[in-house]
């Protein structure tokens, strides 16, 4: 435990063997490597104001600094003090005496380097020999302690500064920018430095670097660095942060928070602060965001309320600082945890505390946990927030129970989904009989919202008692109430034992669309049935699953179900409105083709008025024959057209709006066309010519068409229907629209056939009028056999 010493000086006698700037005396062994880091490093300059006056060395600043020599692996203090003139006479000369070690911490107990300031062990004055004993410890203290190092921040009113301050240093013992004090007097800045020091604490006091003046402080290359103002060369700021004392200026930086919690403390306590965190550390810490957890835990030991930024973040470092730290120590730092006030955790830190509390086999500490993290929840439900489940395992649980029963009782419904989940999620729903009393007397079925919507089918006994009672509302509120979000959440097995709810969810499900209208009839027709009530199906039922009319494919599907169920006379006009529907549309459609052969076989037909019971009767009669023209149409046989244009004649509006549909579809097909337009219908051949303009149209026309209407044209009879023929000439005029491949498709289906060959020429290059009309009106041929019609 001893220090290496060095003497340097401009001197007559020393190492150098002449006089002049050179190491005055050593201690044997000193290696070169520091006596030239020494040497740079304690180069004086003094403030240019003083240069006048070399007669007064105490009016010149002391240079007290602590460094580190990477070379040397040493700790190098030393005081450079003004001596005025050399032996010589020159002026400007300064002495320097430095203490070096190679073990800080070992060496300077129980000392810091900063308490070294005015020690009575610096020497001025040359010696007289060239070697000097190594300095054994301890080292006497200089001026600087605790008490005075408080007093002086007292006087200065530093509490604002003093943290900043604090920050800067450490953030430079870091790596970042270095920082400048500027105070009137070099003194004033080695009590900043010890201030500094003394909250540091002896595990980061000695990596902190410092002079209490520098003339040069870009080449000073320590942490922090005292200057004098008149000494500040230009340029400054960008290189440091400077703390401009003289001026009253400080930065005005952010503050790490164990900064804070130091410069809280206080000189004073700071001692047995650091004394604390030096338990919960793990002895690899480097800087203050290492010793933030340790710290802010002495800190808290010692009575000091965290802020909730430095609780997090303790609670972040807990669970990892576990595996190295005793269980009993870890306790503790959990305790204080534990103990800080009341919604400074987050739920999420609480819940990984409590997993720790749970590893230590604390049960103090995982009821304390459990607690905390029961009233964080109960608070942010209040607030209207989910709050985090926690699987109680506590006595805690029980009173977690009954606190959310009474803030079950007291909540506005808009709190109660996240209540509900939350006490599910951690094992602490109220009784059953309270869930159920909730449901039946406090929701109002009314103002049920997509929250409890979505919340009751998770929740049985509330739901139990909300259906009991919407069932025993009107039936007006239980299907508003089915109506709105809860409908859309709820299933059969939901509703089990309410028929009544089920029917009303049943309808409301076909009015969301959720549910086909003969599926639900089906299910009310047996609800109806399993509970005796009659009748299984009645007017007002259909009405609701069929409000805007029930289409004839599933009108004849539910006629089925009223071949054994007797159909009250208002379901009978129901039927009988929905077919006068079907039959009143212009073009009825296939599915009204069905139904009337279901209504033909069906008991309900004769209670249908006389009119609706005609058309089915004729529907089913010409059905066959339109069957007939289907099937043989094409295939030659177009006999059955004459039969169908004599039905169309004499049937009801209903069959005939039906045959205007589908015959001109049947003739498109037809072969021998001609034969078949025979006696054909305006109405019909109307729409046949409508449907052929669509099938002649370009760019995909018709072709095989065409041609068989070319031959219709061509046959004199066709004379004798002057309208029809007119009509069709004028649908194939489209022809000479025709792309010419299309054209030369048509012409080499005609050459074959003598009748139209040459007629067809004539016709494709005569101009539309007269001459056209002339020879699709007048071309004559032998007579040609049927399959050319």
């Amino acid at each position: 435990m001893a220090f290496l010493q060095l003497c340097y000086t401009s001197c007559e006698h020393g190492l150098a063997g002449y006089g002049g700037y050179q190491f005055n005396a050593i201690t044997p062994g000193t290696p070169p490597v520091l006596l030239r880091e020494v040497e740079e490093r304690t180069v004086y300059e003094p403030p240019r104001s003083l240069l006048a006056d070399p007669e007064d060395p105490e009016a010149y600043p002391v240079a007290f600094s602590y460094g580190m020599s990477e070379a040397a692996a040493m700790a190098v203090t030393a005081q450079v003090v003004f001596t005025g003139t050399d032996y010589s006479g020159r002026p400007g000369n300064y002495f320097v005496h430095a203490l070096a070690t190679s073990a800080p911490e070992r060496d300077f107990e129980p000392l810091l380097p900063a308490e070294l300031w005015g020690a009575g062990l610096w020497r001025t004055v040359p010696v007289g020999g060239t070697e000097l004993p190594e300095m054994p410890g301890p080292l006497p203290r200089g001026v600087i302690d605790r008490p005075g190092t408080q007093a002086f921040l007292d006087a200065r009113g530093a509490e604002t500064a003093l943290p900043e301050l604090l920050t800067a240093v450490g953030r430079a013992m870091s790596g970042e920018r270095p920082v400048l004090v500027v105070n009137h007097d070099v003194t004033e800045n080695a009590w900043w430095i010890a201030a500094i020091s003394y909250l540091l604490g002896e595990h980061l006091a000695y990596q902190m670097t410092f002079t209490t003046y520098s003339h040069r402080p870009g080449y000073a290359r320590y942490h922090l660095t005292g200057v004098l103002p008149d000494t500040l060369p230009p340029g400054t700021d960008a290189s440091f942060l400077m703390f401009d004392f003289a001026a009253g200026r400080t930065p005005g930086h952010d503050i790490h928070p164990v900064a804070a919690l130091l410069a809280s403390t206080g000189v004073m306590a700071s001692g047995g602060l650091w004394r604390q965190a030096a338990a919960f550390a793990s002895g690899a810490e480097k800087d203050l965001d290492d010793w933030l957890g340790p710290v802010a835990l002495a800190a808290g030991l010692l009575g000091q309320p965290l802020s909730p930024g430095v609780t997090d973040a303790v609670a972040r470092w807990l669970p990892v600082a576990e595996g190295r730290m005793p269980a009993q120590l870890t306790d503790v730092a959990l305790g204080v945890l534990l103990t800080q006030p009341a919604g400074t955790l987050s739920s999420e830190r609480l819940t990984g505390l409590l997993d720790l509390a749970r590893r230590l086999a604390s049960p103090a500490k995982v009821e304390q946990a459990e607690r905390l993290l029961a009233d964080q929840a109960i608070a942010d439900l209040v607030r209207g927030e989910a709050a985090t489940p926690v699987r109680f395992r506590s006595p805690v649980a029980e009173a977690a129970r009954a606190r959310a029963a009474d803030l079950l009782e007291e909540a506005p419904p808009t709190t109660v989904p996240a209540l509900l989940e939350w006490a599910a999620a951690s094992g602490v729903l109220p009784p059953e009989a309270d869930l159920e009393r909730y449901g039946r007397t406090r929701l109002d079925p009314a103002d049920l919202g997509p929250g409890l919507a979505r919340t009751l089918p998770t929740q049985p006994a509330v739901l139990r008692g909300l259906l009991g009672r919407l069932a025993a509302e009107p039936p007006e509120v239980a299907e508003t109430a089915l109506s709105g979000p809860l409908g859309t959440r709820l299933s059969r097995d939901d509703l089990s034992g309410h028929p009544e709810l089920t029917e009303l969810w049943l309808i409301q499900s076909v009015t969301r669309g959720d549910m086909r209208p003969l599926q639900a009839f089906d299910e009310v027709a047996d609800i109806r049935a399993r509970t005796e009530r009659s009748p299984r199906a009645d007017g007002a039922l259909l009405h609701l699953l069929w409000p805007r009319g029930c289409p004839p494919d599933q009108l004849a599907d539910l006629l089925d179900f009223f071949r054994t169920e007797p159909a009250t006379p208002a379901v009978a006009d129901w039927i009988a409105a929905q077919v006068s529907a079907v039959t009143a549309r212009e073009t009825p459609g296939d599915g009204w083709l069905r139904l009337a052969y279901v209504l033909a076989e069906h008991p309900i037909l004769a209670m249908l008025p006389d009119s609706q019971a005609r058309s089915v009767r004729n529907l089913v009669r010409i059905s066959p024959l339109v069957k007939q023209a289907q099937l043989r149409g094409p295939k030659g046989d177009v006999d059955v057209f004459g039969g169908l244009f004599t039905e169309y004649a004499t049937t009801d509006d209903v069959t005939r709006r039906m045959l205007n549909r589908t015959l001109p579809v049947l003739l498109v097909k037809a072969d021998p066309l001609g034969m078949a337009l025979r006696g054909c219908p305006q109405e019909v051949a109307a729409a046949f010519c409508a449907r052929l303009d669509s099938r002649l149209t370009p760019p995909q026309p018709d072709v095989a068409l065409a041609r068989r209407v070319f031959g219709v044209l061509t046959r004199p009879e066709m004379l004798a229907q002057p309208g029809l023929h007119q009509r069709l000439t004028e649908s194939f005029e489209q022809v000479r629209t025709w792309p010419r491949r299309d054209l030369s498709t048509l012409a080499k289906m005609l050459e074959n056939d003598p009748g139209m060959a040459g007629p067809f020429r004539l016709w494709r290059d005569a101009h539309r009028g007269g001459l056209a009309r002339k020879i699709l009106g007048g071309a004559a041929g032998p007579d040609p056999p049927a399959q050319r019609q």
